[in-house]
């Protein structure tokens, strides 16, 4: 049922399949991003340990005995990381709990704890695998003779792509995080059509048909600071009844209704587009045969104008019933704005048992009354009285829990991508500290050897760029696509994301861009 897009209008607590299975992905991408910096670290002191291993060898170490120190080391290392990442699950349970609206309580039961531990053993296994192979690799002769300390091309050619890799994951998540809020943000504001502000919204398990419903909306009108309540059959962010109606001469159309009371638009603040609405004094709730249509409307049945559509008549495919059209509504927003503005019918009627309250300034108060007024009408059933602003924003409620969750793993994802880079120049300076000195010697300066070791990265960073922003590009437009109304975001969240990771870069390398700026030329030739 969490998963059930049916009960999606009916439970707080639900989830879209394809939204948990996308998060599911990412967390698995940014296991594999952790795993190839451990990679990247290992095999960067696999290859300063190279006259341990070859003494190893020489004392009769076999190949096996080597991989499995190596392959041990590396599953000991996940095995750690797996409890401390389980110690920062159980603390950080609630938060993601409502993160994702669903309790997981289950998730520290000796079956999940053994799979976690399996799957860490699993990691370090496939992580360690390099390393050993690199340590399998090391000839003794060479390496106790100070000629070994190189690393393969293909071994850093394959650091490299690891590299590249993380900061196109990286920079793909930014961009998807930051299209995301602004999205949210965007849609989150858009006009529904009235405003959410003043009205309250209280349900109750009757209608109108019955004297206490009756008497519980006079007690309302009474309360003060009370200014207007107007009665439907459902909330104003529910809007699923429909049936099938046509206008005189022409085919049958699938179009939403809604009973309401005369009263309602009024409370709502709406005013005609055209003809007249509902209005207390003068239609009644047995007045089926006078209906109000919504602009959306007029087009689905296909008017000229909203004038042209005041007068005529609709009527149900069978003949049974003849309504006339007395006025046009401007449309409203039911719903998010990923459905477009729905056409609709509005008629009276006393299946009614929703009330929209219309407040003053002081809405706590009008509150506070609702709360102490319900109890006499309704003793067994509990109050649910609602926000309309908030039950409007509770349409973008999953878009800002996949915004936080998709912005907690792109500083994951970021962070790791900096300890990698960090990492690789580190190396990278160790590796070319002769070329540096030989530079330095003939008369490069500072900037030059600065530019030397910045070149590597910033190529690095620009092939992550090609491979992760197309990436991101086409998930932010299948995103958008779900909405009617579209934020203007544009090509700025790609350049957000590149700056973010050529600053992180930056920041991880200047360091090592300062370190070998200042090599001694007689230590760096004595290695």
């Amino acid at each position: 049922a969490y998963l059930d897009p049916l009960i999606k209008d009916f439970s707080p607590t639900h989830a879209d399949r394809k939204t948990i299975f996308g998060l599911g992905a990412v967390g698995v991408l940014i296991l594999v991003l952790a795993a190839t910096n451990y990679v990247n670290l290992a095999t960067v002191r696999t290859l300063r340990r190279q006259r341990e291993i070859a003494v190893r060898k020489v004392l009769g170490a076999s190949t096996q005995a080597v991989s499995r120190h190596f392959l041990a080391e590396s599953v000991l290392v996940c095995l750690i990381a797996t409890a401390i990442g389980l110690l920062l699950a159980w603390l950080l349970l609630p938060v993601f709990s409502d993160l994702v609206q669903r309790k997981l309580d289950q998730m520290f039961m000796p079956p999940s704890l053994g799979l976690s531990l399996l799957l860490g053993v699993l990691v370090g296994l496939l992580a360690g695998a390099y390393p050993a192979w690199s340590a399998i690799k090391v000839r003794p002769t060479a390496a106790l003779a100070g000629r070994g300390n190189s690393e393969t091309v293909g071994g850093l050619r394959l650091r490299r792509v690891l590299t590249v890799l993380q900061f196109a994951t990286a920079m793909g998540l930014t961009s998807l995080t930051l299209a995301v809020a602004w999205q949210t943000r965007y849609a989150s504001t858009l006009d529904p059509g009235f405003d959410t502000t003043p009205l309250l919204s209280v349900a109750t398990s009757d209608d109108m048909r019955s004297a206490n419903v009756r008497a519980f909306r006079d007690a309302l009108a009474r309360i003060p600071g009370v200014t207007g309540v107007g009665v439907s059959e459902s909330t104003v962010t529910v809007n699923f009844n429909s049936t099938a109606l046509q206008r005189e001469g022409g085919s049958p159309i699938e179009i939403n209704n809604r009973q309401v009371s005369p009263d309602f638009f009024d409370v709502f603040g709406l005013k005609p587009a055209a003809g007249r609405l509902y209005e207390p004094g003068r239609d009644k709730v047995e007045d089926e045969d006078k209906i109000v249509i919504n602009e959306a409307g007029v087009r689905k049945f296909g008017f000229a104008s909203a004038q042209d559509a005041v007068g005529k008549f609709i009527i149900t495919p069978s003949g049974e019933a003849r309504m006339q059209v007395i006025g046009v509504v401007p449309d409203i927003r039911h719903r998010s704005a990923r459905e477009e503005m729905q056409a609709t019918v509005y008629f009276p009627g006393d299946r009614t048992g929703v009330f929209t309250v219309r407040t003053g300034p002081d809405q706590q108060a009008v509150q506070r009354a609702i709360e102490e007024l319900w109890p006499r009408y309704f003793p067994n059933d509990v109050l649910e009285v609602q926000r309309v602003s908030s039950m409007f924003a509770l349409s973008y409620a999953d878009d800002l829990r996949m915004a936080k969750l998709l912005g907690a793993s792109s500083v994951i994802a970021t962070a790791i991508a900096a300890f990698g880079i960090y990492v690789l120049a580190a190396y990278s300076v160790q590796r070319k500290s002769r070329e540096i000195v030989l530079r330095k010697l003939y008369g490069a300066g500072h900037a030059a050897i600065g530019r030397l070791v910045a070149r590597e990265f910033v190529v690095l960073i620009a092939i992550g760029a090609l491979f992760g922003l197309p990436v991101a590009f086409v998930a932010v437009q299948r995103y958008l696509a779900g909405f009617t109304e579209q934020a203007p975001v544009g090509a700025w969240t790609l350049a957000a994301a590149l700056a973010v990771a050529a600053l992180v870069a930056m920041g991880s390398t200047v360091r090592h861009a300062v370190a070998a700026v200042q090599i001694r030329p007689a230590q760096a030739l004595r290695e």
